[in-house]
């Protein structure tokens, strides 16, 4: 048992219950209205365990609310993360349900923009963008859905093109050896997820064009 000493507004729709004990408990409105909570009221340890749960939603929602609005999150990251926090898998689940409905959070979305982030600014290949998503915990069929539907694999040539001349010049001012050269380059390459074959293509034309040169 404890005893309600205070019950104040924290905004529109929550109220915050001071106890006796020390606890103090951010609830909904519409529950303190419901149950008739007042001022004095003795509270059985079944009303707390409900208040306390309801706390807890209200505390889960806010940390998820703030890591979304840092920046977009995929379901599997912003789970990992409430757990790392110590919410209950009830609270958890409840709060994912909800932010999925509202639309917070979208796997779909989410991977379509991961894809274009590191096609148009990291020049990644079609593999290293796929072992990004499942570093963020996309579901491979909404990864593979996503890769075909931006049509990643276009990019592969110009993506290739442009971070592969970048690199070959870099390697060329520290190392005289062509063999060297075309070693680092492909074993950099293929770190950058892009397909061996793509990489001989484009060692293939490099080379090609060294020779024309000269």
């Amino acid at each position: 048992m404890d005893t309600i000493l205070n019950i104040s507004s924290k905004n529109e729709k929550m109220a915050t219950i001071e106890l006796q004990g020390g606890q103090s408990l951010t609830v909904p409105k519409v529950l303190v209205y419901e149950k008739g909570f007042r001022k004095g009221d003795e509270l059985s340890e079944e009303n707390i365990e409900e208040l306390a749960f309801e706390n807890e939603l209200f505390l889960c929602e806010m940390k998820a609310l703030d890591y979304l609005a840092r920046r977009l999150h995929s379901k599997s990251e912003l789970r990992r993360k409430l757990y790392q926090k110590r919410f209950s898998k009830p609270v958890i689940d409840s709060i994912m349900e909800k932010l999925t409905d509202l639309r917070y959070l979208d796997d779909r979305k989410y991977a379509e923009l991961l894809i274009n982030e590191s096609l148009n600014l990291r020049h990644d290949g079609t593999g290293k963008i796929r072992e990004r998503l499942m570093a963020k915990g996309i579901p491979r069929e909404i990864a593979e859905h996503a890769l075909l539907f931006t049509e990643a694999r276009s990019f592969e040539e110009e993506n290739i093109s442009i971070i592969g001349q970048k690199k070959l010049a870099s390697l060329q001012r520290r190392f005289s050896d062509n063999r060297t050269i075309y070693q680092k380059l492909t074993a950099y390459l293929i770190s950058k997820g892009f397909s061996f074959d793509s990489v001989k293509q484009f060692i293939r034309n490099e080379d090609q064009g060294a020779e024309l040169e000269d």
